[in-house]
C-alpha cells in the first residue's frame, strides 16, 4: 500500500534520481564527461504513464461525465491523473 504507491519506495527513487542529476551537473565534468545540461522531467518519474496529461484529456473524461453514457454512474470519484497518486 502506502509504502510501495506513495511512501517509502517512490520517495528513495525521487532522492536516488536527484543524486543521479546531481552527479552528471557536477561531477561528471571532473571525469571528463560531457552532458550537456541536465534537464528534469519530473512527469515522466512520477506519474506512471510517463507524461503530463493533456487538457482534453481531461475534458473528455468531463464530456463524458455529463452525458448519458455515465447515466448509471453516481457516488464514484474518477482519477484522471495518469496514474499518479496524489493526497
Amino acid at each position: 500500500g502506502t509504502c510501495l504507491n506513495i511512501g517509502c519506495i517512490p520517495s528513495k527513487a525521487l532522492l536516488h534520481t536527484s543524486e543521479l542529476f546531481e552527479a552528471a551537473a557536477h561531477d561528471f565534468p571532473g571525469f571528463g564527461i560531457k552532458v550537456g545540461s541536465p534537464e528534469l522531467d519530473l512527469a515522466a518519474k512520477v506519474v506512471p504513464l510517463g507524461r503530463a496529461g493533456e487538457a482534453e484529456e481531461i475534458a473528455t473524461t468531463v464530456r463524458f461525465l455529463c452525458g448519458p453514457g455515465a447515466s448509471f454512474i453516481s457516488g464514484q470519484t474518477l482519477h484522471v491523473n495518469g496514474g499518479q497518486m496524489m493526497f
